[in-house]
């Protein structure tokens, strides 16, 4: 305990100019972007080389490097992936052993029988969906316990296990729960033991709420730089192991540099930072919890955390022993993708190897690969498949000259290939790799870009029908369809009305009004649920995600169970569609129920019928 200790607290000495010059950036960069409030650590060499603030805490208290306390979101997976990498290097846990055989609720949750291991709930390759609603509680007493929240909301595992790297809140829950349970103690009170006290840590904590020595300091998040908004809501996380630290930009310095130094203890380092998963041998991959990013022509290891108004990232470069972190209380990508830029460039930069020349794509080989692919990060196994689809899919196009074509945060970059399925940006190291089943491109992996951190990840190639585009054209369809053919009906059945009273037409059949009654209920229920739920639903996952977390709103929950009237609709509408009355009556009918048929297939396939959660 000693040992790591002295390593942090020895961190504290001043590094080079170099450093202090780019905190002078930072407070430029976070001034012209209207930040509210931010702190930073940079780390040269082992040692804290520069702690820096800017802006306010509440509107008035200044921001402290050493004293002010940020939530930092999810780089909170990165100490608990220190924690487990700790006990892995006395042997306490082991990385690689089937949790199947401790917990025992977890067979009964997980499909095929695959084992499921810390390594790979660590690394985010267990297969295990994420999912957002209900992962928030808006006040302390919400807070539930992590092992019955666990076995209660644990999302399924819809990919088998190291096949994709597929982040995943909830796996890194678990992660943090098979922790406790082999050390015998709380979460909370472990990262204390592991970490917080032997580092120095002394204002770092994952308690819900905080205690009162660490409240004055603490830095509420805000929607605007002027503090004349109100902060926004503190909420609280059913996982706190994903994502409930709070801690000091000082008291993350003194974690880098124990990392970069050995601090953890050598076995504990390498198990931490050694790569553990890669999707393509040409791309960046993952250790426990942190993700490879080239910087300077170096491997750096880095996390990001951005949720409920704050922005961190954490960058390790361990051939030089440098380091650097930044928290912000608002802000968006670009204060972090521009402070990563100022760190990258006072690291002295060497020529990467393996650069190759890339080429135009043929027309034969454009149609291999483009598409529309989802995220797949998004959900797979619940109700929160239909907006996933909307919030994490993306196309991949090719321009006039050939070069993929991919747009990321309103940004365009352009990629030539440089070996079968792998191909390399024009503007910089950045590579995108595809994979096949059989001779059918069906993956893509990539990386994502989060307050400048970008994180490996995979997209899988949706057919055609699936694409946001076409499924949102679909749902237009049919709804509107009946409601169209629901308009000519009655236009027909007036004309109709019209001339028998002429004399001048005599209907063979008269037309039913119980049959424009049974479409009218049919098109407004599908227009209620489809506008009333679905859409209301997208919006909200897509503009204001915390607001889901605390669990779907009481007028959407009341729409949900409108789902398993559809199937019964439709059957009805059929039977009606098959009796002796006019055409008019029957085609009206007839496409109403198919439609119907259609709708509620979709809400099937986007399990919301039967809602799963």
């Amino acid at each position: 305990m000693r040992t790591l200790l002295l390593a942090a607290l020895a961190g504290l000495a001043l590094g080079p100019m170099s450093a202090q010059a780019q905190s002078g950036q930072i407070t430029s960069i976070a001034d012209s972007l209207g930040v509210p409030g931010a702190a930073w650590s940079i780390v040269r060499d082992g040692k804290v080389a520069e702690l820096g603030a800017t802006g306010f805490t509440d509107g008035a208290r200044p921001v402290d490097a050493s004293t002010s306390v940020f939530r930092v979101a999810s780089i909170s997976k990165v100490a608990t992936a220190a924690v487990a990498a700790r006990m892995a290097a006395r042997g306490e846990v082991d990385l690689d052993a089937d949790l199947r055989a401790s917990i025992e609720w977890l067979g009964e949750r997980l499909r095929h029988g695959e084992p499921l291991t810390l390594r790979q709930l660590l690394t985010h390759t267990s297969g295990l969906d994420d999912r957002l609603t209900g992962m928030l509680a808006r006040a302390p007493d919400e807070i539930e316990d992590l092992g019955e929240h666990l076995r209660e909301n644990l999302p399924p595992r819809t990919t088998e296990p190291g096949r994709y790297i597929r982040y995943s809140n909830y796996g890194f829950a678990l992660a943090g729960h098979v922790l406790a349970r082999a050390a015998d103690l709380p979460f909370d009170e472990l990262a204390v033991r592991e970490l917080f006290e032997p580092l120095g840590m002394g204002r770092s904590t994952f308690i819900q709420p905080l205690p009162d020595s660490l409240r004055d300091g603490f830095a509420r998040a805000y929607p605007c730089p002027d503090f004349l908004c109100e902060p926004r809501p503190v909420d609280y996380r059913q996982t706190p192991p994903a994502g409930a630290l709070v801690t000091t930009a000082a008291d993350m310095g003194r974690f880098m540099a124990a990392v970069l130094t050995d601090g953890l203890g050598a076995e504990a380092t390498r198990i931490l930072t050694t790569r553990s998963f890669a999707q393509h041998e040409g791309l960046p991959g993952i250790a426990l919890a942190l993700q490879e990013q080239g910087l300077a022509g170096r491997r750096a290891l880095v996390h990001a955390g951005t949720s409920s108004g704050y922005r961190a990232l954490l960058v390790l470069v361990p051939e030089i022993r440098s380091g650097f972190f930044l928290v912000a209380s608002g802000g968006e990508t670009e204060f972090g993708r521009e402070a990563l830029l100022r760190f990258e460039q006072t690291l002295a930069p060497e020529t990467p190897d393996g650069r190759l020349a890339p080429r135009a794509a043929t027309d034969s080989e454009i149609a291999e690969y483009e598409g529309s692919y989802l995220l797949s990060r998004a959900a797979h196994g619940t109700v929160e498949r239909f907006p996933g689809l909307f919030a994490f899919g993306t196309v991949i196009g090719f321009d006039d000259d050939g070069y993929l074509v991919r747009r990321e945060g309103g940004v365009r970059r352009r990629f030539g290939l440089v070996e079968p399925e792998l191909f390399q940006s024009l503007q910089g190291p950045e590579r995108i790799a595809f994979s096949r089943e059989g001779t059918r491109v069906r993956a893509m992996f990539a990386a994502d870009e989060f307050f400048g951190i970008r994180f490996p990840a995979s997209y899988e190639r949706l057919p055609a029908w699936e694409a946001p585009r076409a499924v949102n054209e679909l749902l237009s369809w049919l709804i509107g369809l009946p409601v169209i053919l629901l308009a000519i009906w009655l236009v027909f059945g007036l004309a109709r009305l019209v001339a028998a009273r002429a004399g001048t037409f005599r209907p063979r059949r008269k037309m039913s009004p119980g049959a424009g009654l049974a479409a009218v209920i049919v098109t407004s229920s599908m227009l209620l649920y489809g506008f009333g739920f679905l859409a209301r639903l997208n919006r909200m996952a897509m503009d204001s995600p915390e607001e889901l977390g605390y669990g779907l709103p009481e007028s959407l929950a009341a729409l949900m169970p409108l789902a398993w009237a559809f199937p019964v609709l439709a059957f009805v509408t059929l039977v009606l569609a098959r009796r002796k009355s006019a055409f008019a009556d029957r085609m009206l009918l007839t496409v109403t129920g198919l439609c119907t048929a259609l709708f509620s297939a979709l809400l099937v396939h986007f399990n919301l019928l039967p809602p799963t959660w």
